[in-house]
């Protein structure tokens, strides 16, 4: 619901910003088209990733720079803050707006520092300033262990090379480049330089997708709104008159009504699926206010049914349990980080344990999900020295996929 009615707030601000550059029927066209990208992202399931969320955070800093529109102290901020809070959730977005703001920098009149850049330059720049603020430990544990341990252990998992991102998704991505290609050709020469911002923009962000390595469809979500945007404005730059005096304006807003009703049925199917496997299995197990301790390498293991049977989930790990454990990248170089790590999460085990939890769930698969080759939670449990005493204390009551539900005795 929060993405929604950002969703809503980016297509007014977006239209503000045309508006403000005497371009309603653009404003119109382009808060139309981020509409429409959202019913896809809906549909898609990518919902609310971190890369919708800097999209939604970002649009109305770079449509500025598109439109040209110098926004005043207060606003600037606000547009400021929010694009550098959504390059922060991940470093490659700081690199996809840096290339943005060198764009407009170079073109704009006298190269002046405008409010937004400061505001966005500021935040970015506090934001890397909080981590020299952390304690020693914080810093050693993040920095020096965790951060490179998961890395190693994601990339072992989920890298892949660039040939073979080009191999999965070679269509998609022509497509795009097609798309950023009809978007400067059909642009009038007066808003050449302005659908050339947005075209440096969309490559940048497939640029981005590519360099990642990964090739999940989400990491696409960018590129997805900014060539759809680009195009957009093309069109409405090249055609404004016909936008202007009406003749696409019925259809514009038909259109649109018609997209802002499909958003809103989309986000609310999510909330009228039937109840789940864990549900039905843990429901007659419980009572409202237990404490369930969940130990698995899923993201999303303990939800929505915990919350929804009014359990409380406790422990470190409520989700995606470090399995990362395992011997992952250069062994040699993360043989101490292992050693290191498996202290931390044995203690962190047996600190949970100690609250006594009404309900235990357990991934028991020889090799859960999201881990790497013949790894799996038992067999941690076990070479941690723990699968006794922590089913030990257990009954098992029911098994739900890969999982089974435990009730203490």
């Amino acid at each position: 619901l929060l993405v929604l009615v950002a969703v809503g707030v980016c297509a007014l601000l977006i239209r503000a910003l045309a508006r403000r550059a005497s371009q309603p029927s653009m404003g119109s066209l382009l808060a139309l088209v981020l509409v429409v990208a959202a019913c896809w992202t809906r549909a898609s399931d990518t919902w609310g990733q971190r890369e919708h969320l800097f999209v939604l955070l970002a649009l109305p800093h770079v449509m500025s720079r598109a439109l040209r529109v110098e926004l005043r102290a207060p606003a600037a901020a606000v547009c400021g803050v929010a694009s550098a809070v959504g390059a922060c959730i991940k470093p490659h977005f700081v690199a996809l707006l840096l290339v943005v703001e060198i764009f407009a920098f170079v073109r704009r009149e006298g190269r002046r520092v405008d409010a937004l850049l400061v505001a966005w330059c500021v935040t970015g720049a506090l934001y890397a300033l909080h981590f020299f603020l952390w304690p020693a430990e914080m810093w050693h544990a993040f920095f020096e262990l965790w951060l490179p341990f998961a890395t190693a252990a994601y990339d072992a998992g989920y890298g892949v090379s660039m040939g073979w991102v080009f191999w999965r998704w070679g269509t998609t991505l022509l497509a795009m480049s097609l798309g950023v290609t009809l978007g400067l050709v059909i642009a009038p020469r007066a808003s050449l330089a302005d659908v050339s911002l947005l075209a440096i923009a969309s490559l940048s962000s497939i640029g981005v997708f590519l360099l990642q390595g990964k090739g999940f469809p989400y990491h696409l979500e960018p590129a997805r709104h900014l060539v759809l945007l680009c195009v957009a404005f093309a069109v409405a730059a090249r055609w404004r008159f016909a936008f202007t005096h009406g003749i696409l304006a019925r259809g514009l807003v038909s259109v649109g009504s018609l997209a802002v009703v499909a958003l809103f049925l989309l986000v609310a199917q999510a909330d009228v699926r039937p109840a789940d496997a864990f549900t039905v299995a843990v429901e007659p197990l419980s009572e409202p206010g237990d404490r369930v301790l969940v130990l698995s390498s899923l993201v999303d293991a303990a939800y929505p049914w915990a919350p929804a049977l009014d359990l409380q989930v406790v422990g470190h790990f409520p989700c995606a349990f470090p399995l990362a454990l395992s011997s992952s990248g250069d062994a040699e170089q993360l043989e101490g980080l292992n050693r290191e790590i498996t202290e931390l999460v044995v203690a962190d085990l047996e600190e949970d344990l100690a609250l006594r939890p009404e309900l235990l769930v357990v991934e028991v698969a020889q090799q859960c999900m999201f881990c790497l080759p013949e790894r799996s939670i038992v067999q941690f449990l076990e070479e941690a020295g723990l699968a006794q005493s922590v089913l030990g204390q257990y009954q098992a009551k029911a098994l739900v996929g890969d999982h089974t539900v435990f009730v203490r005795r």
